[in-house]
Order: C-alpha cells, then sequence, then structure tokens
C-alpha cells in the first residue's frame, strides 16, 4: 500500500508544483500591486473567483484520477499487485484530495501572512475560530468538487463538456428557481464565517454537500470496479460510426460555447442569492425608487429601513429639484464596504451595511447621505467624479449637510459643527485647501471635507436659497465648461456661470465658522493641543506626546503614507511604538489627535516633522 501511496503522490507532482507556482506568483502580485495594509474586504466577485479557481483544479485533478490507469494501459499492471481494487480506489481519491487540501492551506497560510504583515494597533484581531469554520468547509468544498469531478470523468473524451453541461444544470435550477437548490450551492461554502454577529457554520450546506460527495464516490467506485477490457470494447463500439463522428463535432463546437457563457454568468450574478441552512441567504425588496437587496438574517432590520426608504430619496430629489434616475437605485444593505465608512456608492448604486450597532434611524440617515452622492452624480454628468480633486469636499460636504438637515437627530447635527469649530480653532483651513482634496490631505486631513464642505453649502443656502445646490450641480454637466480649471478658480468660474457669487458665499463660510468658535468655545476648550517629542530605541521610535489638562479621548497619531495615512493609536501608557525600519528617511512627519465617541473621525492638530538622527 505505501507504494501504491508513492506512485499516487509521484504521479500528482505537476499539479502539486502548478499549486504552488500559482500561489506564489500570486502572493507575489499582490505584494507588488498594493499595500499589505490596505488590504479591503473581498468582493463577492472575488469569491466567485476563489470558486472558479478550485472548481478547475478539482475538475482537471479528477480528470485523470481513475481512468488515467486505462486511459495509460497500465491498469493490468495495478491487478498484478496484491491490492484490491477498492484500495486502489481509495489511495487515489486520498491523494487527490490531499493536493487540493495543499492548495486551500498555501492559501490560508499565504493570507494569514499578509494580514501579520499589514496589522497596525488599530486593526481588528484575527478570528481563529472563524479561519479554522472557513478552513473546515473549504475542505468540505474540496471533497464535494472532486467527488462530481471523480464520476465524471468516465465519460472519457466527452469529459469537458459534460462538466460544463452540469454547471449550467445548476445554473438552470437555480434560474428557474427550484426550492432545494441552493442546498447543492457551493459557493454558501466559501461564504465568510466571521461575518456579523457570531460564527455562522453553514451546516445543512456542508451536510448537503457531503451526502452529494458520498453518493459520487459510490458512483465513482461503482465505475471503477468495472473499468478493463469489457468496459473498453463496449466504449469503442458505442464510437463508431458516423454519428458519432457527427456528435463529436458537435462537442468540439459546443465546448467553448458551453464554459465561456457559464464563467460570464457567474462573475455577472457574483451575489449568487441563494440558500444558507435552507433559507435564502439574500432576499431582495422593491419600492418605487430602490431594489433593495439584504441578508436574510437581517429581514426585520432591513423591512424598516427599506420602509422609510421612497421617502428619504423624496426629500433629496425635492431639495435638489431632480428628476428620479430611470430605474431604480440598487441599495445593497448586506455586503461590506472600505474600513471606516459607514457607507459607499457608485453611480446608481449605494451600500449600507445594516450595522448591528445602528438603529434604523441612523442608518436612514446614511442612506440618506448616500442618496445625494447619487444624484451629485446624475445632475453633474459624472463630472463632479472626474474631477475628484477639486469636487471632494462638495461631494461630501453636500450629502453631509442635507444628512444633517432631514435626517439627522439636531445633537448629531451639532456634533458635525463641533468637529468643523475645533479643527479650525487649531488653524484656519483656507479655501486653497478646502478645494483640493490632494492638499487638504497633505497639509491637515482629508476627512476635513465632510464638515467644512457642509459649512460651505449651508453658506450656499443661506447666500443663494435651497435652490442653489441643484442649479450649481446642473452647470456642471455642460461640456468643456470647466476642464482646463482647478480649485478655487474652478469653483469661481462655476457659481459664475449660474449666477452666483463666489465671494459673498465664501465671507458666509467664514462668518459662520467665526460664530461656531464663538457657541463651541467652551467644546474647543476642552480639547488640548497635543506637543510630542521623538525617542529613538533600538529598532522602535517612540512618541511621547503631551498635554496640558484632561484627555478628551484615546490618543492616535496619523503618519504621511505614499497612498493614504496610516493610523497607530497610543499604547495603554500614551506613548505611540513604530518600527524605525517602516521609516527609512531622517524626519518623519505625523499628526497628533484626540479619538473621541462623539466624532467618526479623530480631532487632528497639525503636521508635525521631527528629525530622526
Amino acid at each position: 500500500m505505501s507504494e501504491l501511496w508513492k506512485k499516487e503522490l509521484r504521479a500528482l507532482l505537476p499539479m502539486v508544483c502548478l499549486i504552488a507556482a500559482l500561489q506564489a506568483a500570486s502572493f507575489v502580485y499582490a505584494l507588488m500591486t498594493g499595500f499589505v495594509d490596505m488590504t479591503e474586504p473581498k468582493e463577492e466577485s472575488a469569491e466567485i473567483g476563489i470558486l472558479i479557481y478550485r472548481g478547475l483544479l478539482a475538475f482537471l485533478l479528477g480528470s485523470s484520477l481513475l481512468v488515467g490507469e486505462s486511459n495509460d494501459g497500465t491498469l493490468r499492471f495495478l491487478h498484478a499487485l496484491p491490492i484490491s481494487r477498492t484500495r486502489i480506489f481509495l489511495a487515489k481519491i486520498a491523494a487527490g484530495l490531499l493536493v487540493l487540501e495543499l492548495d486551500i492551506a498555501l492559501d490560508f497560510a499565504l493570507g494569514l501572512l499578509t494580514t501579520f504583515a499589514g496589522m497596525q494597533s488599530t486593526s481588528e484581531p484575527i478570528s481563529w475560530a472563524a479561519e479554522g469554520v472557513s478552513f473546515c468547509m473549504q475542505s468540505v468544498l474540496a471533497v464535494y468538487l472532486l467527488s462530481i469531478a471523480a464520476v465524471l470523468s468516465f465519460t472519457r473524451r466527452w469529459y469537458p463538456l459534460a462538466a460544463g453541461f452540469v454547471v449550467w444544470g445548476f445554473l438552470w435550477m437555480r434560474i428557474t428557481g427550484v426550492a432545494w437548490t441552493g442546498l447543492l450551492d457551493p459557493y454558501e461554502l466559501l461564504t465568510d464565517a466571521g461575518e456579523g454577529a457570531g460564527l455562522r457554520f453553514p451546516w445543512r450546506h456542508g451536510a448537503t454537500a457531503l451526502g452529494v460527495s458520498a453518493l459520487c464516490l459510490n458512483v465513482a467506485w461503482g465505475a471503477f470496479q468495472w473499468l478493463g477490457d469489457h468496459a473498453e470494447h463496449a466504449a469503442d463500439r458505442l464510437t463508431r460510426g458516423r454519428l458519432s463522428a457527427a456528435a463529436r463535432t458537435i462537442g468540439v463546437a459546443l465546448l467553448p460555447l458551453v464554459w465561456i457563457g457559464a464563467i460570464i454568468y457567474l462573475f455577472k450574478t457574483a451575489d449568487f442569492q441563494t440558500a444558507r441552512g435552507g433559507e435564502k441567504s439574500f432576499a431582495t425588496k422593491e419600492t418605487r425608487r430602490f431594489d433593495a437587496v439584504f441578508r436574510e438574517k437581517d429581514r426585520e432590520r432591513a423591512t424598516k429601513l427599506i420602509a422609510k426608504a421612497d421617502e428619504i430619496h423624496d426629500q433629496v430629489t425635492a431639495y435638489l429639484r431632480a428628476e428620479p434616475v430611470p430605474g431604480r437605485i440598487v441599495a445593497d444593505l448586506g455586503s461590506r464596504v472600505l474600513a471606516h465608512a459607514a457607507g459607499q456608492t457608485n453611480w446608481t448604486k449605494v451600500r449600507v451595511p445594516l450595522n448591528q450597532d445602528a438603529s434604523v434611524e441612523q442608518l436612514g440617515s446614511v442612506l440618506g447621505h448616500e442618496t445625494v452622492h447619487v444624484y451629485i452624480s446624475q445632475l453633474s454628468a459624472g463630472a463632479m467624479d472626474r474631477n475628484f480633486d477639486s469636487t471632494r469636499f462638495f461631494h461630501e460636504g453636500l450629502a453631509t449637510f442635507l444628512e444633517m438637515k432631514f435626517f439627522a437627530t439636531p445633537a448629531k447635527a451639532r456634533q458635525m459643527r463641533q468637529f468643523a469649530a475645533a479643527s479650525v480653532a487649531r488653524k484656519n483651513v483656507p479655501v486653497e485647501l478646502l478645494m483640493r482634496n490632494e492638499l487638504l490631505r497633505r497639509e491637515r486631513d482629508a476627512n476635513l471635507a465632510y464638515p467644512l464642505g457642509m459649512m460651505f453649502c449651508r453658506a450656499l443656502e443661506k447666500v443663494h436659497g435651497e435652490q442653489a445646490a441643484g442649479d450649481l450641480l446642473r452647470v456642471w454637466s455642460r461640456p468643456n465648461l470647466l476642464e482646463t480649471l482647478r480649485g478655487p478658480s474652478l469653483w469661481r468660474a462655476a457659481m459664475q456661470a449660474c449666477g452666483q457669487d463666489f465671494d459673498r458665499v465664501m465671507a458666509e463660510y467664514d462668518a459662520d465658522l467665526d460664530r461656531a468658535l464663538v457657541e463651541e468655545a467652551a467644546f474647543v476648550g476642552s480639547i488640548p493641543h497635543l506637543e510630542a517629542r521623538l525617542e529613538l530605541v533600538g529598532s522602535e521610535i517612540i512618541v511621547h506626546p503631551h498635554y496640558e489638562g484632561e484627555a478628551p479621548g484615546k490618543l492616535v497619531c496619523m503618519l504621511e503614507g505614499n497612498v493614504e495615512p496610516e493610523i497607530v493609536l497610543a499604547q495603554p501608557d500614551g506613548t505611540i511604538h513604530l518600527k524605525r525600519s517602516q521609516y527609512p528617511g531622517n524626519k518623519l512627519r505625523f499628526a497628533l489627535g484626540w479619538v473621541m465617541k462623539e466624532f467618526p473621525w479623530p480631532i487632528y492638530d497639525l503636521w508635525r516633522e521631527h528629525d530622526l538622527e
């Protein structure tokens, strides 16, 4: 039996090398095209890619795992060994599973290596229980796919076409709504076990997959027992004649169409609204203005939010005097968003994850904010998105202004005003920074686009009325009007084009900020200014912040980065520890700030630059 094991593993060595090469190439590509500390959650389309990759490996491996001995003429040699066909069958299946497990283990190991390399003090700890559940379910997926491939491999030269028809058969059952199809869905074995509240283990899916695997392996075992001269003679008789030749010609023509079509369909329907535990993991609900998609486990909260969605939408369009977008806005209530974001918008699709810590009113506020973004893009014909550096403050500012005006509580609106006052109290933010996002990010904090953009929109409404924002957005839709301008020059030209006075609006903006500083003087005075000294200790840079008065929250340090700043929380003793190897230059540029529970972002002091020698 040991010799048989060695033989099977030697035969699968090329597949092992291929897997190792693919995993290494994927890892190197990830390192060369991104930053390990900026990895975002996987999209559903990425999980579809993983499923297709795992499926292709399993089907490639299964293509010759059992019938290879017959094809190569070595089956008679195996008969000469004192080993039963059942043992040979078990050895082959076990060797195939071992190779697939190697691929899964490498994938997990490299993923964890990347996670560890990119972890910061603000990163969430790794959930080993969730990782364990995911590994188990991927192992179940490997058994499931390999067992199906083992059965189909007995179709010999028709194997690729047969596999394609099996995939399309499953997709057809999904499309036609066959109730139990969801339990056969391999995608459900890949879903995130640690997402949401508590661990989720898809028991019914796992049990169904293992049951189907056992059935397929029994069929494959029976077919393997039948392999031999009689089977080959029977197959040879079936493949003779003109009818068989015509069938082969049709099969060759159909093969690329079947597989290319299946892969395209899989990527186009990457949400895979199928069952978890016998129920739909995703559900949909239509309103006049929205197509909402949500997870079945969140149905109660989603229903309450969806009931308010049309009213929220109509308040936004009424203010902007905008016609509803053609069709409906897709409201994705089940997917994740970028770290530190409450929601996201992409043209006519908004994402508002149903955060368990947020009330329905708070979620409605986020939906209102994201809906404003949709109409900013629509009314400006995408020009606001194309001129992102000069328009981000207005994009976020108008969405925040209408969120505070219509959907947020008075307390939340006041907190946004307090944040603006505390930020400009440290140093004024001139219009050149506010209207150039890259400069704002480099000189202060890019998140100031929200509160200061809100203050700009307040000033715009006070000077020119509620119709001003909509008029200004429509100016942007005029072709070639603003293409050569940037920053304040661009905004001056845009406002002049619709009869608005840039200088009057900026004067009101400055006056409103001055009023906020007076009204919120007590709050602003309660936030201590931060100073710091640096100390080099071995391989570490230690930042020692110091301040006078009572700490209003946790200390945080923002460090200059190539793409986005790096955020590091202070240690319990108030110091901030950095690895010297990550900052090879002679200077360290950073800003200290306070993380306060009232605000979604830290309140930072000014950027500082310290020598490291």
